[in-house]
């Protein structure tokens, strides 16, 4: 497992880039800025999402909440037509996931979110706060189908189904191998931390392994993106391939 948390730091530090600016050439970045409160326990930052892309359309922003924090608000700072939809309706207090959305976004335009949270008691930062931006295209999806493999490997074909996971839907990883293998699968999230490992001695032929949204300590993983690594040991050889997987609550 060593090698595998080895290779996925190299692998993390490359996806941040490409995807940065592509394939998908969604961004969402966050800054903290000065609040005016009198309350230490309250926060301000703010979002900033990004369409790197030649393609107008609605996004949604996927926030889970900490549980030693409480979402107060968030205003778009741009004029909408109507109310920015947020669920649950605000104040929420973590652990919670929110979808924050859908907003419009013109091709390679930018739009920026003022947020405010609060803290209990004596904290005065917050910690296990994650959140992602995806498309309406990607979040209609309800069978993507996310494929890898060239067929001249260990690997024929790679299908990560459903990998656009929605309502606690399970995500399914089928494999062609042409040769018995062992077969690894190893989740993280964005930050590399590693959330989920499971193995299997594959056939050959066609093979299966599930993902059902929980961690190695079987407690339910929080809405995001995540980052599969797919291993597979046979013949003296071994291949990986490497995709990704968004959890929608």
């Amino acid at each position: 497992m060593k090698r595998v948390g080895l290779f996925f730091s190299s692998f993390l530090f490359l996806f941040s880039c490409v995807f940065a600016q592509s394939p998908s050439g969604y961004v969402l970045s966050k800054t903290d800025i000065t609040s005016t409160s009198s309350n230490p326990q309250t926060i301000a930052y703010q979002w900033t999402a990004s369409n790197n892309t030649s393609t107008s359309g609605n996004f949604f922003v996927l926030e889970n909440v900490p549980a030693n924090a409480t979402l107060q608000s968030v205003v778009m700072q741009a004029s909408l037509s109507s109310a920015l939809p947020v669920a649950p309706a605000l104040p929420a207090p973590g652990p919670a996931a929110v979808t924050l959305g859908p907003f419009y976004m013109a091709a390679n335009a930018s739009v920026t979110f003022q947020v405010n949270e609060t803290l209990p008691g004596s904290a005065s930062t917050v910690s296990g706060e994650t959140f992602s931006l995806v498309s309406q295209t990607q979040l209609a999806g309800t069978g993507s189908l996310e494929t890898a493999g060239n067929g001249r490997g260990l690997i024929q074909s790679l299908a990560a189904i459903h990998n656009f996971s929605r309502g606690g839907q399970p995500v399914c990883f089928q494999l062609d191998l042409n040769a018995s293998a062992r077969i690894t699968l190893t989740l993280f999230t964005l930050t590399g931390e590693r959330v989920y490992d499971s193995q299997i001695q594959g056939t050959s032929g066609m093979n299966q392994l599930s993902w059902n949204l929980e961690n190695d300590a079987h407690g339910a993983v929080a809405s995001g993106l995540y980052i599969y690594v797919l291993q597979v040991f046979g013949n003296g050889t071994e291949e990986t391939k490497v995709g990704k997987a968004v959890v929608l609550k």
